[in-house]
């Protein structure tokens, strides 16, 4: 890796071997949350702001939604309903806070 100039710094994995140091539960790995013993994606989405008595608007829709940080595409089925949403929003031409 480093011919290639890849400096690594950590290295996780959920198989033991000689270059990692054997960590259990969760660690962040391209911005998404994996669960090193089920092996299992995860994201953390605070959703208390969409709790009732809220008033949901354009504004907290897209706030919310970009929030997720999703480099490698895993969340996009989740994502894509609250995106279409916003673009139905635009074409609307609400204002932020209607």
């Amino acid at each position: 890796m480093s011919e290639g100039c890849f400096n690594l710094k950590g290295w996780e994995s959920n198989v033991e071997c000689k270059y990692t140091s054997r960590n259990f539960g969760d660690t962040s790995v391209l911005g998404v949350i994996w669960n090193l013993d089920e092996n299992t994606l995860k994201c953390k989405i605070d959703l208390e702001i969409l709790s009732c008595g809220t008033k949901v608007n354009k504004r907290l829709i897209m706030s919310t939604v970009q929030k997720l940080y999703d480099p490698i595409g895993v969340l996009t089925p989740a994502s894509l309903l609250p995106k279409l949403i916003i673009q139905d929003l635009w074409k609307s031409h609400f204002s932020w806070d209607e």
